[in-house]
């Protein structure tokens, strides 16, 4: 009974090493972290088991990020991965979740990202000197992203905005006069000041979208000593005074050519 006990235990012992062997050179492939390559793609394993984007090989135009490679989901684009590439449109696929600093650097014809449900994060600087981008539209997924993650990206005429609650640290937006901004929900206050600062103002609703327009663009009207723009419900801001300068007294009207007075602009009275 004891040897058959001892020759049991033996053969279990030899078993659970052969496993456990190999589950350790099974880890040890699995974060591999030295780079490897596709027809289209530089990659390697990140820290947390899925692969990273180091350099996009082609120069395709239009370049879809693949959801996984060897059954490995694809979830990050490094520093420099399209530098200098003439892709006109990138697609990501459902595993994306964060692009670093640099991955896009200039790309003159690039257009247009299409970011997937479910992406998380655009780093500072992200996307540099990309002067043929005109619309960005973050996700409600995107939890982390700034103006500067498009920097030098002077063509932006459009910034489509799912999550207005994130987002707000950097934000300085490079626009124009033809900018605008759509946003899901109405803006927390640092995203609606920094869109304020940037001189746009709120001109109403459209497909269920809060739209903040370029004062730039905005008609300004004119009414006895006073000029004026209205915003997206009718109501005015005043914009300039044209009166007298000493006049001692200045009385605010409530109305301007029956449009009710709700701000004065910012040097208005200058």
């Amino acid at each position: 009974m004891k040897k058959t006990l001892s020759k049991f235990l033996s053969v279990m012992l030899a078993v659970i090493s052969v496993i456990t062997i190999a589950l350790v050179a099974q880890s040890a492939m699995a974060f591999d972290f030295s780079d490897q390559t596709t027809e289209d793609f530089r990659y390697n394993y990140g820290y947390d088991g899925k692969l990273r984007i180091l350099e996009y090989l082609n120069d395709e135009e239009i370049v879809t990020i693949p959801n996984e490679i060897d059954g490995v989901p694809v979830s990050k684009i490094e520093k420099d991965a399209f530098i200098n590439k003439n892709a006109r449109k990138i697609i990501f696929s459902e595993n994306m979740r964060e692009i670093t600093r640099g991955a896009f650097i200039d790309c003159p014809n690039l257009e247009e990202i299409v970011f997937n449900d479910g992406f998380e994060s655009i780093s500072y600087k992200a996307f540099k000197n990309c002067p043929s981008i005109k619309t960005v539209h973050f996700p409600k997924s995107c939890y982390s992203y700034s103006s500067i993650s498009f920097f030098n990206c002077k063509g932006i005429k459009k910034y489509i905005i799912d999550n207005t609650t994130s987002g707000t640290l950097l934000c300085e937006f490079y626009v124009s006069d033809e900018t605008v901004f759509m946003l899901k929900d109405w803006p927390e206050i640092d995203l609606y000041c920094a869109i304020a600062n940037s001189g746009h103002y709120y001109s109403g609703q459209e497909n269920g979208y809060y739209i903040f327009k370029s004062r730039g663009a905005q008609e300004e009207y004119s009414s006895g000593y006073f000029t004026y723009t209205l915003d997206g419900d009718n109501n005015t801001e005043i914009t300039g005074y044209t009166g007298p300068a000493d006049d001692p007294l200045l009385d605010i009207p409530e109305e301007l050519d029956s449009h009710k007075v709700v701000s004065i602009g910012a040097k208005a009275f200058e």
